[in-house]
């Protein structure tokens, strides 16, 4: 009987530190092609996923200075890693125009309400 509670404890504790935002609401951005499609926020990460459409045959880079910062706050939070398309380096749009990608950050506290996205760089184009 403490193990079946104890797994169930474990199940809801899981569940209570991963959060998923589907389409968050977006503010001003520099790039009009560029939507979030999703934030999840887990004990271990923010994870912030996007869809940018484009022409096909040019390129796109995610910089190493691409940070998430909670609004009124000092602290930034660099990306750590990426899925769907290098950091760092050109990643060039097939026929469709179109990329689906995900960048890693570090956790922020599950109980912000607003983050800017950006490019901690001179002439950031976010």
């Amino acid at each position: 009987m403490k193990q079946i509670l104890l797994i169930c404890c474990l199940a809801l504790a899981g569940s209570v530190f991963s959060q998923s935002i589907d389409h968050p609401q977006q503010g001003f951005s520099t790039v009009s092609n560029l939507k979030v499609t999703a934030i999840e926020l887990t004990d271990s990460n923010t994870v912030l996923s996007f869809i940018y459409k484009g022409q096909p045959g040019t390129w796109i880079l995610i910089p190493g200075g691409s940070c998430i910062q909670p609004v009124g706050t000092e602290q930034k939070y660099f990306a750590t890693r990426t899925e769907g398309i290098p950091f760092g380096k050109e990643y060039w749009l097939d026929q469709s125009g179109s990329v689906e990608y995900s960048l890693f950050f570090p956790a922020i506290d599950p109980e912000t309400e607003r983050i800017d996205f950006r490019e901690d760089n001179d002439g950031g184009s976010w």
